[in-house]
Protein backbone atom coordinates (compact mmCIF):
# COMPACT_ATOMS: atom_id res chain seq x y z
CA UNK A 1 0.00 0.00 0.00
CA UNK A 2 2.76 2.45 0.88
CA UNK A 3 4.43 1.93 -2.47
CA UNK A 4 1.24 2.99 -4.20
CA UNK A 5 0.94 5.99 -1.94
CA UNK A 6 4.50 7.06 -2.69
CA UNK A 7 4.00 6.52 -6.40
CA UNK A 8 0.85 8.60 -6.17
CA UNK A 9 2.80 11.28 -4.35
CA UNK A 10 5.29 11.41 -7.19
CA UNK A 11 2.42 11.73 -9.65
CA UNK A 12 1.11 14.68 -7.67
CA UNK A 13 4.50 16.39 -7.95
CA UNK A 14 4.56 15.76 -11.68
CA UNK A 15 1.02 17.08 -12.10
CA UNK A 16 1.87 20.17 -10.10
CA UNK A 17 4.74 20.88 -12.48
CA UNK A 18 2.53 20.39 -15.52
CA UNK A 19 -0.23 22.69 -14.33
CA UNK A 20 2.17 25.36 -13.13
CA UNK A 21 4.43 24.98 -16.13
CA UNK A 22 7.39 25.50 -13.85
CA UNK A 23 8.84 22.14 -12.80
CA UNK A 24 9.97 19.00 -14.60
CA UNK A 25 10.12 15.59 -12.92
CA UNK A 26 13.14 13.34 -13.44
CA UNK A 27 13.43 9.74 -12.34
CA UNK A 28 17.07 8.90 -11.71
CA UNK A 29 17.16 5.54 -9.90
CA UNK A 30 16.84 2.63 -12.28
CA UNK A 31 15.89 3.82 -15.76
CA UNK A 32 16.26 7.55 -16.34
CA UNK A 33 13.34 9.51 -17.70
CA UNK A 34 11.86 13.01 -17.61
CA UNK A 35 8.15 13.78 -17.57
CA UNK A 36 5.74 16.67 -17.56
CA UNK A 37 2.29 16.15 -19.07
CA UNK A 38 3.69 12.86 -20.34
CA UNK A 39 7.05 11.18 -20.72
CA UNK A 40 9.41 13.25 -22.81
CA UNK A 41 10.61 11.40 -25.92
CA UNK A 42 14.05 12.40 -27.16
CA UNK A 43 15.03 12.71 -30.79
CA UNK A 44 18.36 10.99 -30.04
CA UNK A 45 19.87 9.09 -27.10
CA UNK A 46 22.44 11.86 -26.75
CA UNK A 47 19.64 14.31 -25.92
CA UNK A 48 18.76 12.20 -22.88
CA UNK A 49 22.41 11.79 -21.97
CA UNK A 50 23.11 15.52 -22.20
CA UNK A 51 20.13 16.26 -19.94
CA UNK A 52 21.23 13.53 -17.52
CA UNK A 53 24.75 14.92 -17.41
CA UNK A 54 23.62 18.50 -16.76
CA UNK A 55 21.21 17.24 -14.07
CA UNK A 56 23.98 15.25 -12.41
CA UNK A 57 26.00 18.44 -11.99
CA UNK A 58 23.10 19.86 -9.95
CA UNK A 59 23.25 23.37 -11.30
CA UNK A 60 27.03 23.62 -11.61
CA UNK A 61 28.11 25.17 -14.89
CA UNK A 62 30.22 23.30 -17.44
CA UNK A 63 31.91 24.42 -20.64
CA UNK A 64 31.04 23.09 -24.08
CA UNK A 65 34.63 21.85 -24.38
CA UNK A 66 34.29 19.68 -21.28
CA UNK A 67 30.86 18.44 -22.37
CA UNK A 68 32.17 17.35 -25.76
CA UNK A 69 35.24 15.72 -24.17
CA UNK A 70 32.96 13.65 -21.93
CA UNK A 71 29.94 12.88 -24.13
CA UNK A 72 31.76 12.60 -27.46
CA UNK A 73 35.14 11.38 -26.27
CA UNK A 74 35.72 9.25 -29.37
CA UNK A 75 35.10 12.08 -31.85
CA UNK A 76 37.57 14.66 -33.08
CA UNK A 77 37.14 18.20 -31.73
CA UNK A 78 35.38 19.61 -34.78
CA UNK A 79 32.91 16.77 -35.11
CA UNK A 80 32.24 16.70 -31.36
CA UNK A 81 31.52 20.43 -31.29
CA UNK A 82 29.05 20.13 -34.16
CA UNK A 83 27.31 17.16 -32.51
CA UNK A 84 27.06 19.04 -29.23
CA UNK A 85 25.34 22.08 -30.71
CA UNK A 86 23.00 19.92 -32.76
CA UNK A 87 22.08 17.84 -29.69
CA UNK A 88 21.67 20.95 -27.54
CA UNK A 89 19.33 22.43 -30.16
CA UNK A 90 17.21 19.25 -30.23
CA UNK A 91 17.10 19.07 -26.45
CA UNK A 92 16.10 22.70 -25.98
CA UNK A 93 13.38 22.33 -28.59
CA UNK A 94 11.97 19.22 -26.91
CA UNK A 95 12.06 20.88 -23.48
CA UNK A 96 10.38 23.98 -24.89
CA UNK A 97 7.59 21.88 -26.39
CA UNK A 98 7.05 20.35 -22.92
CA UNK A 99 6.80 23.81 -21.37
CA UNK A 100 10.38 24.31 -20.20
CA UNK A 101 12.06 26.66 -22.71
CA UNK A 102 14.57 28.07 -20.22
CA UNK A 103 15.61 24.95 -18.33
CA UNK A 104 19.10 24.91 -19.85
CA UNK A 105 20.87 28.20 -19.24
CA UNK A 106 24.19 29.72 -20.22
CA UNK A 107 26.40 32.04 -18.19
CA UNK A 108 29.51 33.18 -20.02
CA UNK A 109 30.84 30.03 -21.65
CA UNK A 110 29.22 27.71 -19.08
CA UNK A 111 26.03 25.71 -19.52
CA UNK A 112 23.92 24.61 -16.56
CA UNK A 113 20.50 23.25 -15.66
CA UNK A 114 18.07 25.43 -13.70
CA UNK A 115 17.82 22.80 -10.98
CA UNK A 116 15.19 24.81 -9.06
CA UNK A 117 12.70 23.94 -11.80
CA UNK A 118 13.28 20.20 -11.44
CA UNK A 119 11.77 17.66 -9.03
CA UNK A 120 13.26 14.18 -8.80
CA UNK A 121 13.52 10.98 -6.81
CA UNK A 122 17.21 11.89 -6.41
CA UNK A 123 16.24 15.06 -4.56
CA UNK A 124 13.98 13.23 -2.09
CA UNK A 125 16.47 10.42 -1.44
CA UNK A 126 19.20 12.99 -0.86
CA UNK A 127 17.01 14.88 1.61
CA UNK A 128 16.53 11.74 3.68
CA UNK A 129 20.10 10.47 3.66
CA UNK A 130 21.50 13.91 4.48
CA UNK A 131 19.68 13.97 7.80
CA UNK A 132 22.01 14.23 10.79
CA UNK A 133 22.91 11.26 12.92
CA UNK A 134 20.71 12.48 15.78
CA UNK A 135 17.66 13.00 13.60
CA UNK A 136 14.88 10.46 13.95
CA UNK A 137 13.82 8.69 10.80
CA UNK A 138 10.24 7.52 10.62
CA UNK A 139 8.47 4.58 9.03
CA UNK A 140 7.32 6.73 6.11
CA UNK A 141 10.90 7.78 5.31
CA UNK A 142 12.19 4.20 5.57
CA UNK A 143 9.57 3.09 3.07
CA UNK A 144 10.34 6.04 0.81
CA UNK A 145 14.02 5.08 0.71
CA UNK A 146 13.16 1.49 -0.13
CA UNK A 147 10.58 2.44 -2.74
CA UNK A 148 12.41 5.28 -4.48
CA UNK A 149 15.82 3.58 -4.76
CA UNK A 150 14.64 1.19 -7.47
CA UNK A 151 18.09 0.66 -8.97
CA UNK A 152 21.48 2.25 -9.38
CA UNK A 153 21.73 5.89 -10.40
CA UNK A 154 20.61 6.15 -14.05
CA UNK A 155 21.13 2.42 -14.35
CA UNK A 156 19.75 2.11 -17.87
CA UNK A 157 22.10 4.70 -19.32
CA UNK A 158 25.62 4.16 -20.67
CA UNK A 159 28.53 6.53 -20.30
CA UNK A 160 31.84 6.28 -18.45
CA UNK A 161 31.13 9.67 -16.83
CA UNK A 162 28.30 8.04 -14.86
CA UNK A 163 30.59 5.73 -12.88
CA UNK A 164 31.70 8.48 -10.50
CA UNK A 165 28.15 9.67 -9.85
CA UNK A 166 26.81 6.14 -9.35
CA UNK A 167 29.52 5.14 -6.91
CA UNK A 168 29.25 8.39 -4.95
CA UNK A 169 25.46 8.05 -4.64
CA UNK A 170 25.68 4.38 -3.71
CA UNK A 171 28.27 5.05 -1.01
CA UNK A 172 26.15 7.82 0.50
CA UNK A 173 23.03 5.67 0.40
CA UNK A 174 24.56 2.54 1.90
CA UNK A 175 26.34 4.54 4.61
CA UNK A 176 22.98 5.90 5.74
CA UNK A 177 21.35 2.48 5.49
CA UNK A 178 23.89 1.23 8.05
CA UNK A 179 23.49 4.27 10.30
CA UNK A 180 19.70 4.30 10.19
CA UNK A 181 19.49 0.52 10.70
CA UNK A 182 21.71 0.68 13.75
CA UNK A 183 19.52 3.34 15.33
CA UNK A 184 16.34 1.45 14.44
CA UNK A 185 17.68 -1.70 16.10
CA UNK A 186 18.65 0.31 19.19
CA UNK A 187 15.06 1.58 19.35
CA UNK A 188 13.77 -1.98 18.86
CA UNK A 189 12.20 -1.11 15.49
CA UNK A 190 13.31 -4.41 14.09
CA UNK A 191 10.90 -4.75 11.16
CA UNK A 192 11.87 -1.32 9.82
CA UNK A 193 15.56 -2.17 10.22
CA UNK A 194 15.11 -5.49 8.43
CA UNK A 195 13.34 -3.79 5.51
CA UNK A 196 16.10 -1.22 5.12
CA UNK A 197 18.96 -3.69 5.50
CA UNK A 198 17.51 -6.10 2.95
CA UNK A 199 17.21 -3.22 0.49
CA UNK A 200 20.85 -2.29 1.13
CA UNK A 201 21.96 -5.87 0.56
CA UNK A 202 20.02 -6.01 -2.71
CA UNK A 203 22.27 -3.15 -3.86
CA UNK A 204 25.53 -4.49 -2.39
CA UNK A 205 25.14 -8.17 -1.61
CA UNK A 206 28.86 -8.46 -0.75
CA UNK A 207 28.65 -6.08 2.21
CA UNK A 208 29.68 -7.83 5.41
CA UNK A 209 28.68 -4.76 7.43
CA UNK A 210 25.09 -4.92 6.16
CA UNK A 211 24.93 -8.66 6.69
CA UNK A 212 26.28 -8.25 10.21
CA UNK A 213 23.55 -5.79 11.14
CA UNK A 214 20.87 -7.93 9.49
CA UNK A 215 22.03 -10.94 11.53
CA UNK A 216 21.98 -8.82 14.69
CA UNK A 217 18.48 -7.70 13.76
CA UNK A 218 17.30 -11.29 13.29
CA UNK A 219 18.84 -12.31 16.61
CA UNK A 220 17.02 -9.48 18.37
CA UNK A 221 13.79 -10.55 16.67
CA UNK A 222 14.29 -14.16 17.77
CA UNK A 223 14.56 -15.26 14.15
CA UNK A 224 17.46 -17.69 14.50
CA UNK A 225 16.82 -19.53 11.23
CA UNK A 226 16.89 -16.29 9.26
CA UNK A 227 20.13 -15.28 10.98
CA UNK A 228 21.75 -18.59 10.05
CA UNK A 229 20.51 -18.33 6.47
CA UNK A 230 21.98 -14.83 6.06
CA UNK A 231 25.30 -15.90 7.58
CA UNK A 232 25.56 -18.88 5.25
CA UNK A 233 24.66 -16.69 2.26
CA UNK A 234 27.40 -14.13 2.82
CA UNK A 235 29.93 -16.79 3.84
CA UNK A 236 29.38 -18.84 0.67
CA UNK A 237 29.32 -15.74 -1.55
CA UNK A 238 32.64 -14.38 -0.26
CA UNK A 239 34.29 -17.77 -0.42
CA UNK A 240 33.04 -18.53 -3.95
CA UNK A 241 33.65 -15.12 -5.46
CA UNK A 242 36.81 -13.97 -3.69
CA UNK A 243 38.14 -16.95 -1.74
CA UNK A 244 38.09 -14.95 1.51
CA UNK A 245 36.80 -15.72 4.96
CA UNK A 246 34.19 -13.76 6.86
CA UNK A 247 35.65 -11.17 9.23
CA UNK A 248 36.06 -12.00 12.91
CA UNK A 249 33.43 -9.58 14.12
CA UNK A 250 30.72 -11.09 11.93
CA UNK A 251 31.74 -14.56 13.09
CA UNK A 252 31.50 -13.37 16.68
CA UNK A 253 27.99 -12.06 16.11
CA UNK A 254 26.99 -15.33 14.48
CA UNK A 255 28.42 -17.46 17.29
CA UNK A 256 26.51 -15.38 19.84
CA UNK A 257 23.35 -16.83 18.33
CA UNK A 258 24.27 -20.27 19.66
CA UNK A 259 25.31 -18.95 23.04
CA UNK A 260 21.74 -17.81 23.53
CA UNK A 261 20.37 -21.34 23.01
Amino acid sequence: MREKMIDKGIEVEEKKGREGGERLFMKCFGDFYASAEKLLVWRTKKCAELLAYLFSRQGEGVSSVKITDILWENKNAGSAKSLFYTTLSYLRRELAQAGFPDLIKKSGNLYYLDIEKVDSDYKRVSQIIEKGDDTKIGQKEIEELVTLYTGRYMEGMDGSWLIEYREEMECRYLKKVREFSKRLIERQQYEEAELLLKKGISIDNYSEALSEWLIICYIKMGEGKKAVKEYERIKELLDTEFGVKINKNLNKVYLSLFERE
